[in-house]
């Protein structure tokens, strides 16, 4: 339960006009990029940073040229999940069709990971609609660099 001096900071404080905009825009961008993620799987799923960041990643290093196994990704994704979890999802995005394993070379051990097309044309599509979302912003507020203040932080 709040104290009466916590109800008068409260009335008190004020959100400014910038700020408000901002925040407005940020839950626009998340609720499009919940939808966006909706289509990718063709169900809704719930965010999963590991995931994400499994799939940008892969994304960013077949654009890059670099064909990357498995424990690449597990030292590159430590942070968000054990080797563990991190094996399980790119299994997992494999059965959805949004990841390719293969052999490096024969002989050897390393798997290794990339995009599938279906995934490749999904961010062309997002990565577009990004563009616009954010440009048609932009226009609407006479280019105001302030628009975007942290929108696009995690």
């Amino acid at each position: 339960m709040s104290s009466r001096l916590d109800q008068q900071e409260a009335s008190a404080a004020q959100l400014d006009d910038v700020a408000l905009r901002d925040l407005k825009f940020i839950e626009e961008f998340l609720s499009w990029r919940d939808r966006a993620v909706e289509r990718l799987y063709g169900v809704r799923r719930p965010r999963d940073p590991l995931r994400e960041s499994i799939l940008r990643k892969v994304v960013i290093c077949f654009g890059e040229g670099k064909l990357r196994s498995i424990s690449y990704y597990q030292r590159e994704c430590a942070r968000l999940g054990s080797r563990t979890a991190i094996r399980d999802v790119i299994h997992e995005l494999e059965e959805q069709r949004l990841l390719v394993l293969m052999q490096n070379t024969p002989g050897k051990r390393a798997t290794v990971v990339e995009p599938a097309e279906r995934l490749l044309k999904w961010y062309a599509i997002y990565l577009s609609e990004l563009r616009t979302l954010i440009t048609k912003r932009l226009q609407q507020n006479q280019g105001s660099p302030q628009v975007l203040n942290g929108a696009l932080d995690p």
